[in-house]
């Protein structure tokens, strides 16, 4: 099986009130990773809350594009190895310029990582894959000016939103990918999901309750790390949490 994590942002308001209660539930799980967010934000309290647990971390998503030096320092607090910069403007991800960008910039910080023994990648929505240049798609286009450093979080629901496979996603990018992100929903999910218009996306559900291909999906990645993500629920989140662990454990 694979290493289990949980994306923080999951139970961000647990966090807000109680935290010690929501850590602890988490840490009774049994896995041992979880991924922060926003992580310069929690650098006061953070690291002894995990470290009190036996939870550590690998990966952390933070504006590394707009904050590195912070982010840097914030994640060595907690032992962390990998920057994972969680968006990108939209409207960037439509003209090869500002794909160009972004990839540009991620380089760059890449090369500025790895003196600190880092390492650097990006995490998808489902927009990035929804514009063509000459037949190939923009994130295929973007993984295509990456250095070979700069790794790769799939988000496997919003690759499906997207329309894609995301099986045939992970195995053709194959090592560059360390992360998965696993949530499950719905379906037909819009296609026309933006920040702005998150509470109107449908909630995520418990693993195996929803529309994706968990089976296939799971037994093609073992080799890498599997994040639990809810980005919205309308049930008791921490109950959610608990029982998606469980399925991934018991598969």
């Amino acid at each position: 099986m694979s290493n289990l994590s949980l994306q923080l942002y999951t139970i961000r308001e647990e966090l807000e009130r109680d935290a010690e209660h929501a850590l602890d539930v988490v840490a009774g799980t049994g896995i041992t990773e979880v991924e922060p967010f926003g992580i310069t934000q929690f650098r006061e309290w953070l690291p002894a809350a995990l470290a009190k647990r036996g939870l550590k971390v690998t990966t952390t998503h933070t504006d590394l594009l707009g904050d590195f030096d912070n982010s840097v320092a914030a994640l060595k607090e907690v032992g962390g190895t990998t920057l994972v910069q969680p968006f990108f403007d939209p409207q960037k991800w439509t003209t090869k310029e500002g794909i160009q960008e972004l990839a540009t910039q991620l380089n760059e910080a890449a090369r500025k990582a790895a003196p600190e023994g880092l390492k650097v990648g990006y995490h998808n929505h489902h927009f990035e894959f929804f514009t063509d240049f000459d037949g190939v798609n923009s994130y295929d286009y973007f993984v295509s000016l990456l250095d070979p450093e700069v790794v790769l979080e799939i988000d496997t629901y919003w690759v499906s939103v997207a329309g894609l496979d995301p099986v045939e996603l992970v195995q053709r990018l194959g090592d560059r990918v360390t992360h998965l992100h696993i949530k499950d929903g719905p379906a037909p999910v819009t296609r026309e999901f933006s920040r702005e218009k998150h509470d109107e996306q449908p909630a995520n559900v418990v693993l195996g309750q929803g529309s994706m291909d968990l089976d296939t999906l799971l037994g093609a990645t073992e080799d890498k790390t599997w994040v639990v993500e809810f980005d919205k629920t309308d049930g008791d989140i921490l109950d959610e949490v608990v029982a998606s662990i469980a399925y991934l454990q018991n598969r």
